[in-house]
């Protein structure tokens, strides 16, 4: 691989030099320059069907990168959508196979799916001595022990020679390209990667059309009721006479009265929501953390023993541990208020009675226990705290670490959001159509009593919207339907394909 000299300084602050270590000696140039790769990452171009479809491919150095690089156990094999285990058929699964499979790329709940196994190297099991089906039978030993030692279905394990498959396409030698068994393994890529990425869009879309078909029926039957309750209001005054009609009115008057006398309880419950929610952003938001990373950072470069940076560690996870947790209490005390305010209002003025949806914190606790254990494996040990200096300590704590406690706070944060606005949503809908509702009856009271308007016009109107509402929940139903279908038959379509 191509390399670069760099000043002394800068190969410190990549952690590429350590003055301290005896042997980073031999590596000092005359000029006082160090020797250093030109990159650790790179990004190639190349003409394949499977990068056209938007597969991206991160090629890591092997095993030993995942101990001596966190960045790409902490940052990059969480994120990506898939992992190609790369082990070879003539050394089998080894120990240390197994243990990064279960730390770092097996999924601790399961749920395997991404996760692909690559034996390569099976040219090695070519026997001209043997028999085709008795090379077929050692392969596929090897590819069931592999499987069964690392947990997983022998369909998830894919004996390959990528050497003699790149020959082959080099050569264009059909016959060995498919000895090789490499289309096989490209395949899997493009029946199985490829349509994970759709499935993650496919399940975001789902999941945002179902909560807008839900505020829009909620929306409708709410009209629908109005509406219907004033047409049964208006048909009962049918054949009566005048007394009736102001009796209605007078009805009708008391009870927008008194939802008005709701609603300054609505509007204070609305004051206190507002509070509460300030609140909880002072435990998970983004300025609480900007202040811990801040005190941490601070913490570390003021330090001058190893002791002192790592109990600046240790703190940074417990002060954001501790921010989630009194979050998810603020959460409850929110919920709760909110469930008694929804059964209030039922009970008072007759409004369906929704539940707040249910939200927790602790998925967020256990993203920051991963970090944590992450933190412990690779840095919080004393080989890594004698060889790496203070600076190259920090930097690789704050790229690594901190940035994905950062992220899983923004995460938080955007789901809290979401949150409680599906908390508020229904209860202000509601009201406010109940508001419009009730306005709307006294109007058409005040109207019949008045003269001003025949009582079978305004019965025949309100027919004439209750029609018009109920179009408009059979049209609602038939789109939800409509899109289930459609993201059922792309989900099936990919099952098939597969």
């Amino acid at each position: 691989s191509q390399v670069k000299r760099v000043s002394k300084e800068e190969a410190q602050r990549y952690g590429l030099f350590d003055a301290n270590d005896p042997d980073n000696a031999f590596t000092l140039q005359a000029d006082g320059t160090v020797e250093v790769p030109c990159w650790r990452h790179a990004i190639i171009n190349f003409p394949h069907p499977l990068l056209k479809q938007g597969l991206v491919i991160l090629d890591t150095p092997g095993l030993n990168a995942i101990g001596t690089e966190p960045e790409l156990t902490i940052n990059m094999l969480p994120n990506a959508h898939a992992v190609l285990f790369m082990l070879a058929a003539d050394t089998g699964v080894t120990k240390t196979d197994i243990e990064v499979w279960r730390d770092y790329v097996g999924n601790p709940q399961g749920r395997q799916k991404g996760r692909l196994v690559v034996l390569n190297k099976i040219d090695g099991l070519w026997d001209e001595l043997k028999s085709g089906e008795e090379i077929e039978r050692e392969i596929q030993s090897q590819v069931n022990s592999s499987a069964d030692l690392l947990g997983i279905k022998p369909s998830q394990v894919f004996p390959i020679s990528a050497q003699k498959g790149l020959l082959a396409k080099i050569s264009q030698d059909l016959p060995l390209l498919e000895k090789s068994r490499l289309p096989a393994l490209e395949k899997a890529l493009s029946d199985e990667l490829i349509p994970s990425k759709q499935e993650i869009v496919r399940d975001n879309t789902q999941s945002e059309v179902e909560d807008m078909m839900g505020v829009t029926h909620s929306i409708l039957d709410a009209r629908m009721s109005g509406v219907s309750e004033q047409l049964e209001e208006l048909k009962g005054l049918r054949g009566k006479n005048q007394d009736v009609i102001e009796h209605m009115m007078e009805k009708v008057k008391n009870d927008k009265e008194n939802f008005e006398k709701g609603l300054q309880r609505f509007q204070a419950l609305r004051s206190v929501f507002s509070q509460q929610t300030n609140i909880l952003f002072t435990f998970l938001g983004m300025d609480a953390l900007k202040v811990e990373v801040k005190n941490t950072r601070d913490a570390m470069v003021s330090s001058r023993f190893s002791k002192g940076i790592r109990d600046a560690m240790n703190q940074f996870f417990r002060d954001v541990s501790e921010n989630i947790s009194k979050s998810g209490k603020q959460v409850e005390e929110i919920k709760h208020m909110m469930d008694s305010m929804y059964k209030k209002f039922s009970e008072d003025h007759g409004l369906s009675q929704s539940t707040p949806p249910p939200f927790s914190t602790l998925k967020y606790l256990k993203e920051i226990a991963k970090l944590e254990k992450g933190y412990n494996d690779h840095f919080n040990t004393a080989l890594n705290m004698l060889t790496n200096e203070q600076f190259t300590l920090t930097t690789k704590f704050f790229e690594t670490i901190a940035s994905r406690v950062v992220h899983v706070y923004e995460v938080a944060n955007r789901d809290v959001e979401n949150w409680l606005k599906a908390v508020m949503a229904p209860m202000e809908t509601q009201v406010r159509e109940h508001q419009l509702q009730l306005r709307r009856r006294l109007e058409s009271i005040k109207r019949i009593h008045k003269a001003t308007d025949t009582l079978e016009d305004r019965i025949a109107e309100l027919e004439q919207m209750e029609a018009v509402i109920t179009g408009q929940l059979d049209d609602l139903t038939k789109l939800q339907r409509d899109l289930a279908q459609a993201l059922d038959f792309e989900s099936g379509s990919q099952q098939l394909a597969a």
